[in-house]
């Protein structure tokens, strides 16, 4: 009884292995189209935007709409969530116009924070839908 014990605890290892193997080799394919889709996210027209000047302008005024939102929201909801989310997006393009970036140098920066993991309740759509307000905003 000890002896097939024993070699029950030595293939445990085995299988695990095994099974992780399995998982990665079914997940690579996911991982990698993942990847494409970011990359084509942060893709943005080349232009005609507006000037650097007139860009500030109109992110200052939807960040100060946005602003006044959140000052009327509960900050427990998921649109005061949402609607944060929205503002630190343009914050952050925001920001880099001042820095003296590009506008399009600044949409991607906008953009790429988007893909991080605290913004992961917004979907793709939603996402998207983000990216076209402000490219048009911009143009």
């Amino acid at each position: 009884m000890k002896s097939t014990f024993t070699n029950l605890l030595t293939f445990k290892p085995v299988i695990l292995c095994l099974i992780m193997v399995g998982l990665y080799v079914v997940s690579l394919p996911t991982l990698q189209a993942q990847s494409h889709v970011n990359d084509n996210f942060l893709s943005v027209p080349s232009g005609p935007y507006v000037s650097t000047q007139t860009a500030i302008d109109r992110v200052e005024t939807q960040c100060k709409i946005l602003k006044g939102q959140l000052e009327v929201l509960d900050p427990s909801s998921n649109t005061y969530r949402t609607v944060e989310a929205k503002y630190e997006f343009y914050s952050l393009i925001l920001n880099d116009l001042y820095d003296g970036k590009t506008v399009q140098e600044s949409l991607v920066t906008g953009l790429t924070s988007l893909l991080a993991d605290r913004y992961a309740f917004f979907t793709k759509q939603e996402k998207l839908q983000l990216k076209q307000e402000a490219i048009a905003l911009l143009s």
